[in-house]
């Protein structure tokens, strides 16, 4: 499944959606970069945040934009990264068949 259409991707999406921001993916070199930006493409904040592949990157994102720009809402973890990865487990046990 592409990162586009993954579900937690576009959770992570609708979080900056709702100040009418996108995070935008790229690949940099041997990881991934999310900037975050405008629906058009305009970078707004260049080098938000990296991660090992693209669905780590937009949640560690995601975990960053809810700590610094919203004040709270993230899980528990030492780094953006770390909680992507709870937020990810924690949304794969939940979405177990």
């Amino acid at each position: 499944m592409g990162i586009e259409r993954h579900p937690l991707a576009s959770e992570a999406q609708a979080v900056v959606a709702e100040d009418g921001l996108v995070f935008l993916v790229s690949l940099d070199g041997d990881a991934y970069r999310v900037d975050l930006g405008r629906p058009d493409g305009t970078v707004v904040w260049p080098l938000f945040m990296r991660g090992p592949d693209p669905l780590l990157a937009v949640v560690s994102a995601e975990q960053r934009y809810l700590a610094e720009e919203r004040g709270g809402g993230t899980v528990r973890g030492a780094s953006y990264l770390d909680k992507a990865r709870e937020r990810l487990r924690r949304w794969e046990a939940a979405n177990q068949p």
